[in-house]
């Protein structure tokens, strides 16, 4: 591409021009060489391209507390006597207990959350968020990297990888989409992306934290021998 004309004795450089370089299909070296064409002479400029990315992964699981309802019925036959002093009357009591339904309450969803680099270069980590549909927002806590407890923003180095782990309550059972999004710059001074890894949310396999599922029926009246 012609730069234009230079002068002895009005050289009117230097030549400036941009080029935009677009990831991914930009990614990799780029060799650039200036001619002054009568001359032959050449000078030579190279910019590298990383294209950076990261990996988010999580995981859902879900619980809840259950409790399961009762009715008792209590009956005696005969429900009455007319007795001379002395005499005796046997009546018998039947207690009966049945499953009512139950009530579900406290459902909650934890899990992981895992942020791999698998460049060769560092990744900074700006932040890590966890969010439902439904406008339902999880806390994020306990990150570390093998094992070490990090702070934020974060130098992810190369290769490495940051391991996390979320809690929040949800109003109910509906199947849901939970998303961890990382907040991350290529270098500290660049401009911040988001990243994101999915996990569906649902209840089929939920554990089950069970109130009065057995229950003890006790009585006023002592047994008959």
């Amino acid at each position: 591409t012609a730069l234009g004309t230079v002068d002895w004795d009005n050289p009117g450089s230097p030549f400036t021009y941009s080029r935009q370089f677009t990831c991914d299909g930009d990614g990799g070296q780029h060799d650039n060489t200036a001619i002054i064409v009568e001359t032959g002479q050449t000078d030579d400029a190279s910019v590298t391209v990383n294209c950076l990315d990261l990996t988010v992964t999580k995981d859902a699981s879900t619980s809840l507390e259950r409790t399961y309802k009762w009715t008792i019925d209590k009956s005696v036959t005969p429900a009455s006597w007319q007795l001379f002093t002395g005499d005796q009357g046997t009546s018998q009591y039947t207690v009966t207990v049945a499953p009512d339904g139950f009530d579900d309450a406290e459902w909650m969803v934890d899990g992981n959350i895992y942020v791999l680099n698998p460049n060769t270069l560092p990744v900074y980590i700006q932040s890590i968020s966890d969010a439902m549909t439904g406008g339902v927002t999880a806390t994020v806590s306990d990150c570390e990297v093998n094992e070490s407890p990090i702070v934020f923003p974060y130098t992810l180095a190369a290769g490495g990888s940051i391991h996390c782990t979320y809690a929040t309550a949800v109003p109910d059972d509906s199947d849901r989409t939970n998303t961890a999004t990382v907040s991350a710059k290529p270098t500290e001074a660049g401009t911040a992306k988001d990243f994101t890894g999915n996990a569906d949310v649902d209840f089929a396999g939920v554990t089950l934290t069970n109130v009065n599922k057995i229950i003890d029926i006790v009585d006023t009246y002592p047994t008959d021998p």
